[in-house]
């Protein structure tokens, strides 16, 4: 996957620590059955927050295997509360967005 987008994180270089790092595609069926099953052992009134990083390496797309999807889509269809999207190596350009806000 990652020749086929080109796609290179300096951040995650092999290394002693961590190994190979790998790209995959992003499994939305899984992340949604762990993020019901979060909300299922939350607390009264707690929220929760999709956070979303290396959008610059995918054109700011979710690359799914059946479908590009926008960090938006995804926060609306999971009925999370927040969404933090990163798209550089830092989190100097973090953008935190309610839901419930979005156009």
């Amino acid at each position: 996957m990652a020749d086929a987008y080109g796609l290179y994180d300096r951040t995650n270089a092999p290394n002693a620590f961590q190994g190979i790092f790998r790209y995959s595609w992003f499994d939305l069926p899984a992340f949604t059955g762990s993020l019901a099953l979060d909300r299922k052992y939350a607390a009264a009134g707690e929220r929760i927050a999709v956070a979303v990083t290396h959008l610059d390496m995918t054109g700011g797309m979710l690359l799914c295997p059946e479908e590009r999807q926008r960090p938006e889509e995804l926060a609306d269809r999971t009925g999370a509360d927040m969404l933090y999207q990163v798209s550089s190596e830092t989190a100097a350009d973090m953008v935190c967005q309610p839901v419930n806000q979005m156009a």
